[in-house]
């Protein structure tokens, strides 16, 4: 496979974590970033601009050093605006690599049973209330150029071939 930047957005349950993961089996030397990943390197990381922004950051630098290093990337962020998007594809084009920005959403009952089985799977803590103003913040951004993907009635292995 050639070097490529690969942009993963959507929706809370709309499947990018797992599609991304099914991603990373089949692409070799690929890198794997993230803002929920990164977020986790902050000890007391706080939702907040401040570290968010730190996440979104320090995202952007690891995927121009791998980038550099010759790997492949997939950045899996629910991206924050088409500047941040913008920026992405920059660096791919400096880079002269292709770069793939794809948006991944669901029916919201769909996506809202997923995001509560996966907190109960995970013993997290996020409320239902929580999880459906997550949903509800979903705009689709085929405008921006990113091939929209309804993940409603196809499997992950089926996204993943579209991709």
């Amino acid at each position: 496979m050639k070097q490529s930047l690969i942009l993963i957005d959507g929706m809370s349950g709309g499947g990018k974590s797992t599609v991304v993961s099914i991603l990373g089996q089949k692409l070799p030397r690929t890198s794997i970033l993230g803002f929920d990943k990164i977020k986790r390197f902050v000890s007391d990381f706080e939702r907040g601009v401040r570290d968010n922004q730190i996440a979104r950051d320090v995202t952007m630098v690891m995927a121009i050093k791998y980038l550099e290093l010759g790997l492949s990337v997939i950045v899996e962020n629910p991206f924050k605006s088409e500047l941040e998007i913008d920026g992405y594809a920059d660096i791919a084009r400096k880079s002269g690599i292709p770069c793939f920005k794809f948006q991944l959403f669901a029916d919201t009952k769909v996506a809202l049973k997923r995001v509560m089985d996966r907190t109960k799977r995970n013993n997290g803590d996020l409320t239902e209330e929580r999880a459906i103003r997550n949903i509800s913040l979903f705009q689709p951004r085929n405008s921006l150029g990113l091939t929209v993907i309804d993940t409603t009635n196809i499997n992950p292995e089926q996204v993943a071939e579209k991709i």
